[in-house]
């Protein structure tokens, strides 16, 4: 039953922010409340509605109420129930280019979502949905001494602070560039491979944006260039505990994507994991015995790539879960190197979501007899930098949203989405560590929803989905305090039709429909 209510007073508020192209509008906004209640209690929540038509972008900040499906030119939408809530119905209205054929196959049907099913994952953390940046442009990002931390930052950060209600993302700084550090106070020549200097000014700014952004925690990368020689990372690790301090940084990465130092031309082009592990082994014990990192602050990994590295993650999480916080794998399903030209269809593809998390999927088997979290500890969407009309349009804000729950799915505990200065991939982006104005893209507002969505400890829901069609992914929560989200994503631009989600069982309607 519908009921055409007129709706209260100051209940919507949206902001239109053309992104490209010519912006589609809002078309739908549904909402739905529990029955079971004898009065219209409604709670206000900050709730974003993102909308893709092909190419032509805009978005809408909605303030919305709880229990309901809100949809906008159906790019992805956020249902919530509490549990005694039974029943919501939406429309959607799905954008883009039609074929007959798909139009049929969804146009006024209902999709429907059986919510009776158990939690099946851990409690996905409020810090999920975290940054990564190269050691050379996290200075651009937050700013440096004397100069104040860069306030637009510190307030893009705490907009996650406040969606998780938690101490907000963990910032890795990490990246290619941390191999190609050092730490060099006096200002000496550049040595070979060698092409940034790690100076206190810069890691006392660290510590200055931290404590100004409700004590933001680092995950610090060090480098092992200098092969069974740790010097170098000693000397960053001492200065780390020196100007950040312990309380500020969560653990150090030994390396960067080691399995490619041959690639890169770091080691001979024979480098193994053997290699590596005893390399790895000496570094460590130099960090603890002469850089002062304290026991248990080791992030693991940072592989990405090859299948000798990737064949031993069990062997290695076995040999050195205990000095590690948690083990870190990189992951871009598309690639822009060696003059590689990614598509839109290929990042809304399964490969680039649920292919992604099959492949960590082993590895957080392998490493939860030791309770070790792992890590998405680098990733976008495309590698080398991303790539334009791809990695800097609306649809990777959809391709963040499933990216991150299928991650969730398996257990994974954290994707660190890389960027920094006006790559094409970067959430957000500065001109200098004097731009003082953010290009807020549209990966930043994936992360922002999904940070949403799983707020409270949420946890993924078996249902059973009838009617669903290709391209249309739902991903259930339920939170500590018995709230159930539904996040709804619809990939497909190619198809566009109307239908309904319906939340069972049933003791809720729709009240009103713009």
């Amino acid at each position: 039953m519908r009921l055409p209510l007129p709706l209260p007073r100051s209940w919507f508020l949206s902001l239109l922010l053309p992104l490209l192209l010519s912006p589609s509008l809002c078309l739908s906004l549904s909402l739905c409340l529990s029955l079971s209640q004898p009065t219209l209690s409604l709670s206000l929540f900050l709730s974003l509605c993102l909308s893709l038509s092909l190419l032509s972008l805009s978005l809408c900040l909605c303030v919305s109420f709880e229990c309901q499906i809100f949809v906008v030119d159906v790019v992805f939408a956020i249902v919530t129930a509490r549990s005694n809530a039974r029943r919501c119905l939406g429309l959607l209205g799905l954008p883009g280019l039609t074929t007959a054929a798909a139009n049929d196959a969804l146009d006024g049907q209902d999709i429907v979502v059986d919510m009776n099913g158990d939690v099946y994952t851990q409690s996905i953390p409020p810090n999920f949905a975290s940054f990564s940046f190269e050691i050379s442009g996290l200075i651009t990002m937050i700013g440096q001494l004397p100069n104040p931390p860069k306030p637009s930052f510190v307030q893009l950060l705490k907009n996650l602070q406040q969606q998780s209600q938690s101490n907000g993302p963990t910032i890795r700084v990490g990246g290619n560039s941390a191999e190609e550090s050092w730490w060099n106070p006096d200002n000496k020549p550049l040595p070979a491979n060698v092409s940034f200097n790690i100076n206190a000014t810069q890691l006392q700014s660290y510590k200055s944006f931290a404590e100004a952004s409700a004590q933001t925690k680092f995950v610090l990368g060090t480098s092992m260039l200098q092969a069974n020689s740790p010097a170098w990372a000693v000397a960053h690790v001492q200065a780390m505990g020196k100007y950040i301090g312990w309380d500020l940084i969560e653990s150090v990465e030994i390396g960067n994507e080691n399995d490619l130092f041959a690639s890169n031309y770091y080691r001979p082009q024979n480098y193994s994991y053997e290699d590596y592990r005893s390399e790895f082994k000496v570094y460590e014990e130099a960090l603890q015995a002469q850089g002062g990192l304290p026991l248990g602050r080791v992030q693991g990994g940072t592989f990405c790539c090859k299948s000798d590295f990737k064949d031993h993650v069990g062997a290695y999480i076995d040999e050195f879960h205990a000095n590690m916080t948690s083990f870190s794998y990189h992951r871009y399903p598309e690639s822009h190197c060696h003059d590689n030209a990614p598509t839109l269809a290929g990042l809304m593809s399964e490969n680039s979501s649920q292919g992604q998390a099959d492949i960590l999927a082993p590895m957080v088997q392998a490493a939860s007899q030791y309770h070790l979290p792992v890590r998405v500890g680098e990733g976008n969407s495309v590698s080398c930098g991303g790539y334009p009309n791809v990695s800097n349009v609306m649809a990777s804000a959809l391709w963040s949203l499933d990216f991150m729950a299928s991650f969730a799915a398996v257990n994974v505990s954290m994707v660190n989405f890389h960027g920094g200065g006006e790559g094409a991939y970067t959430a957000i982006g500065y001109k200098s560590a004097f731009d003082q104005v953010p290009d807020v893209r549209p990966l930043y507002y994936g992360m922002l929803a999904f940070t949403e969505a799983t707020r409270n400890n949420a946890k993924l829901i078996n249902v059973t989905i009838q009617n669903n069609v290709s391209g249309i992914k739902i991903w259930p929560f339920k939170d500590d305090t018995g709230a159930m989200r539904v996040l709804v994503i619809h990939k497909n631009y190619n198809l566009t039709a109307n239908a309904s989600i319906v939340i069972l069982p049933p003791t809720a309607q729709i009240l009103h429909e713009l």
